[in-house]
């Protein structure tokens, strides 16, 4: 199943509630009121949300070969972003599309870096079928 791709509003903190949307197949705002902000978020915050549709274990520290499916941070000079992981693609909700796991690594090298990533099962999501 393909997931939709949802850009962040402009100037907006929503990465985190765009990701944790387009996993769960949930509304922005839905997601927005779950987590309790519409602003920057702490993953303890995603995975409020996020427990009802994956099993998981914890934030990984090893920026090296993250799962096909996950939530990754990765690290600019002005902060931290989420993006989403999923089937081969990296869905950044500050671009208009999603783009393969390559090109993204191409696209942010010497200015941000993946420093750690939440992996998602989709053993409980109704959104996302499991892969067998």
């Amino acid at each position: 199943m393909a997931i939709k791709h949802i850009k962040q509003p402009s100037k907006s903190s929503l990465c985190g509630q765009c990701c944790v949307a387009m996993f769960t197949g949930m509304n922005l705002n839905e997601v927005a009121q779950a987590v309790g902000t519409f602003g920057g978020t702490r993953t303890k915050q995603l995975l409020k949300v996020l427990q009802p549709y994956t099993s998981f274990s914890k934030l990984k520290r090893n920026r090296i070969s993250p799962p096909e499916t996950c939530l990754m941070r990765v690290r600019w000079e002005k902060g931290s972003h989420w993006v989403l992981r999923y089937n081969g693609l990296v869905h950044d909700p500050e671009l208009e599309e999603s783009v393969s796991y390559d090109v993204y690594l191409m696209m942010i090298e010497g200015i941000g870096r993946i420093t750690s990533y939440l992996p998602l099962n989709t053993d409980r999501s109704p959104h996302i079928p499991t892969r067998y």
